[in-house]
């Protein structure tokens, strides 16, 4: 990743870096963990006035009536090389063992969509969109990105 100072050197006029910069700074936002938002569950999206297993049980009848209409599906990846200033998601570097620690994510996420599609009918249902969000997906890399495709289509109704 090139910084901010690497960027400009070899500039073709005189350029005030330092003072350019703090002004930069300045003007991004600064970001508190504290104050970001995951992604919210299927069950936090409802009004459930149960909450654990009462509203997890009310969910598992509600997949069962039968609703055909399409639905869609978010995996969210949550590895970047950086956060952006306009990022609100959760998402975090993996500078050791990344490939490692992203294959092995790719593979509980895998394994998490298997046990959505047992729920109720949510395996026949139609799929209208697949996101993936969060993060920076392609540093996925193209094997965990198809394995993950290959894992929608194996458990969903992916046309």
């Amino acid at each position: 990743m090139t910084t901010f100072h690497e960027f400009f050197r070899g500039a073709k006029i005189a350029l005030d870096l330092d003072s350019i910069h703090s002004q930069w700074k300045l003007l991004t936002p600064s970001y508190d963990v504290n104050k970001w938002r995951l992604p919210l569950p299927v069950w936090a999206q409802r009004k459930y006035e149960q909450d654990g297993l009462e509203a997890w049980e009310q969910l598992r009848e509600e997949l069962k009536q039968g609703r055909s209409t399409p639905i869609n599906i978010y995996i969210h990846i949550p590895f970047c090389e950086g956060k952006c200033g306009f990022c609100d998601s959760y998402s975090f570097n993996l500078p050791k063992r990344r490939f490692e620690l992203i294959s092995e994510y790719c593979k509980r996420l895998q394994n998490e969509m298997g046990l959505w599609s047992a729920q109720g009918n949510l395996s026949s249902r139609p799929i209208s969109t697949i996101h993936l969000g969060g993060g920076t997906p392609t540093l996925l890399g193209e094997q965990d990105l198809l394995s993950l495709v290959d894992a929608c289509r194996r458990y969903f109704s992916v046309s």
